[in-house]
C-alpha cells in the first residue's frame, strides 16, 4: 500500500537547512461514520515482535494480510459493529473489515522537465553521460564562453591531458559549433542563473551524437497516461548487451495510437514488426535515454512479475487516472461484452501489481477480487504460468472514462459506511519478522498501510522507557542512578538515527516516485561501550558500566546502507548523535522524574 502524504509550505533557512514541517497522512475509517477519511498520523512506532507469532490471514475477495498476533483487526461483533480484536483470536469464519474506498492525497502531474530530473537524480559525475541540445543554446554558449571554461577546468574533467586548458577549449569549439553542452555544465549554467531551458531543447547521450534525443518538457497528457497503461499491460523494456529498447505488442488500432502518441510527444518513430503465428503486432523503438524515461522516469518498466504501480500515478486525480486505466483495460482486458457478462477483468504476472490494481480501483469506490491461476502455452506442454486475475463484478457503468463522474456496485456483502465485512477463509501461522511497525492515528488507531520503509534504531523523545533498545535502556539507567549493563565485551557496533532524520527521510519517499525499500537510517557507527560512556557523560550521571553475557542472537554490526536514499531521495542523516541525545536528554528526565513521583 502506498501511504499518501503532503506538505505544509512554511518554510524558513536555519544554519543553511531548509526547513519544512510536514504531516503525513493515512487512510482511516472515522469509528463514528464509518467512512473513509485520510486522518493524521502522530507517529511512527517501531517495537519488536514480542511473542513470535505471526499469522497470515486470507480472506474473501483475495485479501490477505501478514500481522502479528499482538496486531488487532475489525471483527465484525455481535451488534454488526466493528471490534477490534487480536488477529490470535480471530478464528475462520468470522467476517473482518476492509475498505470499499480509499482516499489519497491528489496530486496532478501534468509535465516533467527531462533535464531538472537527471540533474536532481545524478551524481556530478553521472551528468557528463548526458547532453543538452538547442539551436537556440548557441548564443548562450558564445555569451558565457568564459564561464563555461571555468567550469570545464574546474570539473576535474580533463585531468590526465597534457593541457587541460587547450582540451577545454576544444570542448567549448565543439560545443558551440554543434549548439550542445554536457548536461554538467548545462545545470552550472542554470544555477547560476546563466541559463534559462530552451523550449525547443532536447536531452540526448552526451557520446553518441546520433543517440535518440528526447524533449526537455514531457507533456503529460491524457494520450500518454493511455499509452502508459498500455504499457504496463502489454509492454516490455529491454536493456541487454547494450541494446536498450521499449516494446508493445497488441492490436494494430492500439499500436497505430500508441507510435501517434510516441511521435507527438517525445519525436519518437518506432518502428513495427508484423504478426506472425501464435504472435501479436508489435512496435518498438531504440534508445538508452527512451528505457530511461520509462524505466526510471514514469516507472512502469520492470520484470514482469516485479511490476508495481509508481506513487504518482496512484496519486492522480480520478478524471486523470482513468486514462491509464483505460489504456490499461485495452491492452489487457479480457473481454469486451461487459453487460451480458456484468464482469471485467484485468491479468497481470505481477502480485504487487494485482494488489495496486485493487487500491486504484478503491479509489473510485470499487471492490475487486484477487484470485491466483495457472495458463498453459501449447508449445511448452507441461509447463504452467503463474498469473493474478483482478475482477470487478455488478458495476452500474462499465465505461471506465465515466467512472469519475460517479459509478456503484451491488456486492453479495454486508457493508457499513465505507467498510465491506470479508469472511476469513484461512489462518496460517507464518515466522515473524524481528520488528515491526505502526503509525499512531490519534482519535481513529486503524489504518491501511505497509509501505517497504527500514527504520534503523530511531530514538527521540516520546520513546518508551521500558523499550528494550539500548539508548532508553541506558538512559534511564544512567538517569536513575543504577549500573549501566552491557552485554558481551561492547564491541558490537549500533547506528542511531534522530526522529526528525527519520521522517524527512519517509516523508520524501512517500513523495517520490520510488517504489522499492529504501533504507532510512545514520550510518555513523558506534560500539555499544562507547555510547554507553557517552550517555554516561551527557546525563552527568554516576553509574557504573557492568556486562552480562551476550545473546546469541544479538547482532555484531547494525549499519545501513543509504547510498539508494542519497541517490534517489537526495536524502542525508542531519541531526549528528550529540545533538539528537541532547534534544532526547530532556524527554528522559521529564518521564524518569514523572514515574518517580507515581
Amino acid at each position: 500500500m502506498h501511504v499518501e502524504a503532503v506538505e505544509d509550505y512554511a518554510k524558513s533557512v536555519e544554519q543553511e537547512r531548509l526547513v519544512v514541517p510536514r504531516r503525513i497522512y493515512v487512510p482511516a475509517f472515522n469509528p463514528r461514520t464509518y467512512r473513509m477519511e485520510l486522518r493524521l498520523a502522530r507517529a511512527f512506532i517501531k517495537h519488536p515482535s514480542w511473542n513470535k507469532d505471526a499469522y497470515c490471514i486470507r480472506t474473501r475477495y483475495g485479501r490477505a494480510i501478514r500481522v502479528t498476533g499482538d496486531h488487532s483487526v475489525f471483527r465484525r461483533g455481535a451488534d454488526g459493529l466493528p471490534e477490534a480484536v487480536p488477529v490470535r483470536e480471530l478464528k475462520v469464519g468470522d467476517d473482518i473489515a476492509i475498505p470499499a474506498r480509499l482516499p489519497v492525497v491528489e496530486q496532478d502531474r501534468t509535465a516533467i522537465n527531462l533535464a531538472e530530473y537527471l540533474i536532481r537524480t545524478r551524481a556530478a559525475s553521472e551528468r557528463w553521460r548526458y547532453a543538452l541540445q538547442a539551436p537556440s543554446l548557441r548564443t548562450v554558449i558564445a555569451r558565457e564562453r568564459s564561464f563555461i571554461l571555468d567550469v570545464l577546468l574546474r570539473s576535474g574533467h580533463f585531468q590526465g591531458s597534457r593541457s587541460a586548458r587547450n582540451t577545454a577549449g576544444c570542448a567549448y569549439r565543439r560545443y558551440l559549433k554543434g549548439a550542445y553542452l554536457p548536461l554538467y555544465v548545462a545545470a552550472a549554467l542554470r544555477h547560476a542563473g546563466k541559463l534559462t531551458w530552451p523550449e525547443d531543447g532536447r536531452i540526448r547521450l552526451y557520446t553518441a551524437g546520433r543517440s535518440t534525443a528526447l524533449p526537455i518538457h514531457i507533456p503529460i497528457t491524457d494520450d500518454l497516461l493511455w499509452l502508459l497503461g498500455l504499457f504496463v499491460a502489454e509492454g516490455h523494456a529491454f536493456a541487454r548487451k547494450g541494446t536498450y529498447r521499449i516494446m508493445i505488442s497488441s492490436e494494430e488500432r492500439l499500436l497505430d495510437r500508441a507510435a501517434h502518441i510516441l511521435e507527438t510527444h517525445l519525436g519518437i518513430r518506432p518502428r513495427r514488426i508484423a504478426a506472425q503465428s501464435g504472435r501479436s503486432p508489435a512496435l518498438y523503438a531504440d534508445g538508452r535515454l527512451l528505457y530511461e524515461l520509462f524505466h526510471e522516469v514514469f516507472q512502469v518498466a520492470a520484470p514482469s512479475r516485479s511490476l508495481r504501480l509508481p506513487a504518482w500515478i496512484l496519486q492522480l486525480p480520478l478524471k486523470r487516472v482513468k486514462y491509464f486505466l483505460e489504456g490499461y483495460r485495452e491492452g489487457d482486458g479480457t473481454h469486451s461484452r461487459y453487460p451480458e457478462v456484468r464482469e471485467l477483468a484485468f491479468n497481470t504476472a505481477s502480485e504487487g501489481l494485482a494488489t495496486d490494481l485493487t487500491y486504484l480501483l478503491l479509489r473510485f469506490g470499487i471492490v475487486a477480487s484477487v484470485g491466483q491461476y495457472e495458463s498453459t502455452i501449447k508449445k511448452r506442454p507441461g509447463r504452467r504460468y503463474p498469473f493474478w486475475r483482478v475482477t470487478v463484478c455488478e458495476l452500474s457503468n462499465f465505461n471506465i472514462l465515466e467512472w469519475d463522474r460517479g459509478v456503484t456496485q451491488r456486492l453479495n456483502a454486508t457493508r457499513l459506511g465505507d467498510l465491506v465485512w470479508a469472511r476469513v477463509l484461512s489462518i496460517e501461522p507464518i515466522e515473524a519478522t524481528p520488528y515491526v511497525y505502526d503509525f499512531s492515528v490519534e482519535g481513529y488507531e486503524n489504518f491501511v498501510a505497509g509501505n517497504g520503509v527500514c527504520a534503523h534504531n530511531t530514538y527521540g523523545p516520546r520513546m518508551r522507557l521500558d523499550d528494550g533498545r539500548a539508548l532508553p535502556t541506558f538512559m534511564a539507567q544512567a538517569l536513575r542512578g543504577e549500573p549501566i549493563t552491557v552485554f558481551g565485551d561492547g564491541s558490537q557496533t549500533r547506528s542511531f538515527q534522530y526522529i526528525d532524520d527519520l521522517v524527512e527521510g519517509i516523508y520524501r519517499l512517500l513523495m517520490s516516485d520510488c517504489v522499492e525499500p529504501v533504507n532510512i537510517g545514520n550510518p555513523d557507527e558506534i560500539s555499544i561501550l562507547d555510547f554507553a560512556r557517552e550517555v554516561v557523560r551527557l546525563t552527568g550521571s554516576r553509574s557504573e558500566i557492568v556486562f552480562k553475557p551476550l545473546p546469541q542472537d544479538d547482532p555484531k554490526v547494525r549499519q545501513p546502507d543509504i547510498s539508494r536514499a542519497r541517490e534517489v531521495l537526495g536524502w542525508m542523516p542531519r541531526v549528528d548523535r550529540a545533538e539528537g541525545l541532547r534534544r532526547t536528554l530532556q524527554y528522559f528526565q521529564e518521564r524518569i522524574a514523572a514515574t518517580s513521583n507515581v
